[in-house]
């Protein structure tokens, strides 16, 4: 049976971030859900930068990590631009959708190790590629009219436009 994939509104603001579901289940949420139970001080660092990304105009590049760049595939994660926060291994998957830098599509996350690139880690990988693949079908229909951009918001032209 094939997986049913939906991308959905998670965070908006000025930025929005655009959560995939893959059979039912949030991928960020998970994975945020994951960290507060082992990581509890990082998964609270992870959402206060979620929150501050989403009153910004923008989402510069300079606030991700590229991690399979070759995809679109980059890292969310402290930054040293939030200065009352500590680095944070935790890492957040994303790509931007459209032409503009405003809104993000969120997937799955992992713990980054300092020597191991993702390609080494094959969880990682594997949601880093998968994300990829969401990123260049959703990019596909904002292309072909099938999703339009209002602002920072994805509009579905047809009932079936954010699922894949």
């Amino acid at each position: 049976m094939p997986m049913k994939i939906r991308v959905v509104p998670w965070i908006t603001g000025e930025c929005s971030l655009y959560a995939i579901v893959r059979d039912g289940v949030c991928l960020p949420d998970i994975y945020i859900e994951t960290l507060q139970e082992k990581y509890p001080d990082d998964a609270f660092r992870l959402m206060a930068v979620l929150d501050w990304l989403a009153e910004r105009s923008i989402i510069r590049p300079s606030l991700l990590r590229p991690e399979r760049p070759e995809l679109g595939v980059y890292a969310l994660y402290n930054h040293k631009e939030i200065s009352h926060t500590k680095y944070n291994p935790c890492r957040l998957l994303c790509s931007y959708v459209g032409p503009t830098s405003n809104i993000l599509v969120v997937g799955s996350g992992f713990v980054k190790s300092r020597n191991e690139p993702i390609q080494m880690n094959g969880v990682a990988n594997f949601e880093a590629e998968f994300l990829g693949i969401v990123a260049k079908a959703l990019h596909e229909r904002i292309k072909h009219g099938e999703v339009i951009i209002s602002g920072s918001k994805l509009v579905a032209v047809y009932l079936d436009s954010l699922e894949f």
